[in-house]
């Protein structure tokens, strides 16, 4: 009588192409090798071609059922944990002319939280910004710059004990590349506890923060985050 969440790794997945104003006869399905995705990058046109980029999962877990107290802290920890269920950065590829599919790893290091620039979504890219984990944990340690065209990456760790959230990204009024701008996330600090937001150079993550803003109080773990442009939270209120 309770729910159990069940991986079919022999089952193919589907994924649907869905034209932006297209109905339901205009969907186009495609199959490709069981997976479990969480998190996409980006996805684009290329000729014939849709891309999808985004983390996939190798051994993806499942969440207890009905376990309590300190037992039940450690099974969520370990279903969290991403150097168990190994995601990282792959492709897929849908053709809409012949029907075929294309996929592949970009990379095999263990990341999650991709991110493009929002004016980038739905465009050709080179750049995503991804979470780096803790091992045994599903705490972030750092945030990587990979370059999806040859697999380069720059990266920054937080340091010892301080962990943060997934990156935002900022880009200059109008930039001359999708680099051009900043990466913030929000970095609880467990050693002063305390909470800062981290200002990055989007072309030079690895360097360090450009900024620190301190926040007045410790904030709690976060996961997901966002940056809105000024353009587009004026045009959300309207």
């Amino acid at each position: 009588g309770k729910r159990k969440l069940t991986f079919f790794g022999e089952q193919p997945s589907r994924f649907g192409v869905i034209p932006r104003h297209g109905n339901n006869s205009s969907v186009r399905w495609f199959e490709a090798k069981p997976c479990f995705v969480l998190h996409l990058s980006n996805c684009y046109e290329q000729g014939d071609w849709v891309i999808m980029d985004g983390c996939i999962q190798d051994n993806p877990g499942k969440p207890a059922v009905g376990v309590q107290g300190e037992d039940a802290h450690e099974q969520i920890r370990r279903h969290f944990d991403k150097t168990r269920t190994r995601p990282h950065m792959y492709r897929w590829q849908f053709n809409m002319r012949t029907g075929e599919t294309r996929e592949g790893p970009l990379e095999d290091e263990v990341s999650e939280f991709p991110v493009v620039p929002n004016d980038i979504v739905g465009l050709p890219y080179r750049y995503t910004y991804n979470a780096l984990f803790e091992p045994g944990d599903w705490y972030i340690g750092g945030l990587k710059r990979f370059d999806v065209t040859n697999g380069e990456q720059s990266i920054y760790k937080f340091g010892e004990r301080r962990y943060g959230s997934e990156g935002a990204i900022a880009l200059r009024p109008n930039p001359k590349s999708e680099d051009d701008g900043y990466v913030l996330t929000f970095i609880t600090d467990l050693n002063a506890n305390s909470s800062e937001c981290v200002i990055l150079d989007a072309a030079d993550v690895a360097a360090g923060p450009v900024a620190r803003v301190m926040l007045p109080g410790r904030i709690t773990n976060g996961t997901h985050a966002c940056w809105v442009e000024a353009d587009r939270y004026r045009g959300e209120r309207v």
